[in-house]
């Protein structure tokens, strides 16, 4: 890696970050043929909000709201999502203030008709930052439904024809539209802590940049895969080639220190850092950077 001009550098990690961009899309393709593509969609959502404490309770929690019908969801995917999740308080037992009491009440109220099974509650994991809570992280998917409905493809499609020649300003647009400002979660952390002294969004550009990655482009890119629709799967990556990068984690930090000390610089968008990623699961990882016995190493 050392030896290659920079741009062929580039060139190569943007190749096997788009690589990894198409597994993403056939993996959601292959749950659209098996689920639906509503429910696909939701699987890998619910999917990557479960943290490692969690992602055992954020799996089974896709499993129960898949037991509804679409309709259901379509209609009451609020009352679902926050019943099924058993993180809601009883109103009627546990001493709640006003506010909180009207929107768990109203919620109860809901779900109650609705639920079609008696399960016990499932057993989250709370603890870390506040901002960053199992409550925050639902409201999240309740914010992303609200606006864009369980079927979310026109809307988002929508988007890309809006932001066709300037794909840089979609990761705002999208905060704007996840934040409302009525919003009871932007001021609370959970149903029973003190509301929070000034608000705070649930999603900043981080997050919405982790989401189009890793869930938005590769849905959209499987559903014109179904489509069998040439010219949007072309758009759809063009957008992707665009997100900047998203913030730094353990395996990008490793790579640039093993492979890319004198080159880390250079490696500026979200398809490089996936590309980085991509590199470390199939090659350096899986050998500890034992690179004389790679393939990869090998083959050059």
């Amino acid at each position: 890696f050392s030896k290659l001009p920079p741009e062929e550098l580039l060139q190569f990690v943007n190749a096997l970050g788009m690589e990894r961009f198409h597994q993403k899309a056939n993996e959601i393709l292959q749950n659209m043929i098996k689920l639906g593509r509503c429910k696909a969609f939701l699987a890998r959502f619910t999917d990557l909000l479960g943290v490692v404490a969690n992602r055992k309770e954020f799996r089974e929690l896709f499993e129960r709201l898949n037991l509804y019908s679409e309709s259901d969801l379509q209609l009451h995917f609020s009352a679902l999502l926050w019943g099924e999740s058993g993180v809601l308080p009883d109103p009627s037992t546990e001493n709640l203030n006003v506010e909180v009491q009207q929107f768990t009440k109203k919620i109860w109220n809901e779900w109650w008709i609705l639920r079609n099974h008696d399960q016990k509650p499932l057993h989250f994991k709370h603890g870390g930052r506040p901002l960053n809570s199992v409550e925050r992280r639902l409201a999240m998917l309740e914010a992303f439904y609200q606006y864009f409905s369980l079927d979310p493809f026109e809307k988002l499609i929508a988007l890309l024809d809006q932001y066709q020649n300037n794909p840089e300003d979609l990761p705002e647009h999208l905060i704007g539209l996840w934040n409302p400002e009525e919003s009871f979660w932007y001021n609370h952390t959970s149903f029973t802590a003190d509301k929070l002294n000034q608000k705070c969004a649930l999603i900043g550009m981080d997050r919405t940049l982790e989401l189009l990655t890793d869930l938005i482009f590769p849905a959209i890119f499987a559903y014109a895969e179904l489509q069998n629709n040439t010219i949007l799967k072309e758009q759809v990556s063009r957008f992707y080639c665009t997100l900047p990068a998203c913030g730094s984690n353990r395996i990008l930090r490793l790579m640039e220190d093993y492979c890319f000390r004198s080159n880390g610089r250079i490696f500026k968008t979200s398809v490089s850092q996936q590309g980085l990623i991509h590199l470390y699961r199939t090659y350096c990882g899986a050998l500890s950077f034992d690179c004389k016995n790679c393939v990869l190493y090998q083959s050059v």
